[in-house]
């Protein structure tokens, strides 16, 4: 893939990974995400959530998707950052697409008092029919009389079993933007994965295997049903994201990506800071 193609795909993808925290946001019921502490705003052409009673750390208090519509600057930061404290937030995490436009958003963040961390990858493939998966277990789409089971699997599988967390994902399967799929040992629920429908692009998430049932191909299989599932829904590219990975820290869902045909469209970094220290 050329640069010139990437940075074609890299605003949809980064915008695609947007709309999927907003649904999840919003799809949300007002007791459940009073007690989640759920809330956004759109700022900057991408959006800033917060989730303050976050048991993860950061992962769904984060910045996405500026750069694009309009610059990064310090009063757009001092801005978001207000929002937050305003908000009860007590750390944020921007991620922003290397591939945008401005070329001074760095610093801006550093003068800010974020600090770079680690990466994630961005990957990308088309809808083409992807490899057939080698696998013993049963991979079939996910119903409303699965939802809690599939909520279960996916935190178990993340080592997160807070029981508003289960609460909030059990409604996923029936989500008019998400289509979730199970691998089934017998009557078992091994591992799930869904994916979030955006015009031309499907977002890959939220796939979980259970210890007991790992190396038996879950996730090799989940890839593919979602890519097909995309594929009959019109999308012509399908994103997910993972950490990158270090000699000493390789990350097996990368490779499992790969392996299913997914390109890196580029690392991101993650710039945090805690604003309780502030």
């Amino acid at each position: 893939m050329n640069n010139e193609m990437k940075t074609a795909l890299s605003q949809p993808a980064e915008l695609t990974e947007v709309e999927f925290s907003v649904d999840l946001f919003t799809e949300a019921s007002d007791s459940l995400s009073q007690r989640l502490g759920l809330d956004y705003l759109r700022i900057g052409g991408g959006v800033a959530a917060l989730m303050t009673n976050d048991p993860t750390g950061f992962y769904w208090s984060r910045v996405l998707g500026l750069g694009w519509t309009e610059p990064i600057t310090d009063d757009l930061v001092a801005e978001i950052l207000n929002w937050y404290r305003a908000h009860g937030g007590s750390s944020v995490v921007f991620q922003v697409s290397p591939i945008v436009p401005q070329s001074d958003w760095e610093p801006v963040l550093e003068r800010a008092g974020f600090t770079a961390g680690g990466s994630w990858v961005k990957c990308i493939r088309d809808t083409s029919p992807p490899i057939t998966p080698l696998t013993d277990l049963q991979i079939r789409p996910l119903t409303e009389a699965d939802g809690q089971r599939y909520a279960e699997v996916y935190w178990a599988g993340f080592e997160f079993e807070d029981p508003l967390f289960i609460e909030w994902m059990e409604r996923q399967p029936t989500m008019d933007r998400w289509r979730t799929f199970g691998a089934f040992d017998g009557d078992d629920l091994a591992a799930v994965g869904a994916i979030f429908l955006n015009g031309d692009f499907g977002g890959m998430s939220g796939a979980a295997t259970l210890p007991a049932f790992r190396n038996r191909g879950a996730q090799g299989a989940l890839i593919a049903v979602r890519i097909e599932a995309a594929a009959m829904e019109g999308c012509s590219w399908v994103i997910s994201e993972t950490g990158a990975e270090t000699e000493d820290d390789p990350n097996p869902s990368l490779h499992n990506l790969h392996r299913h045909g997914f390109t890196d469209l580029y690392d991101r970094r993650n710039w945090r800071i805690q604003l309780a220290d502030q």
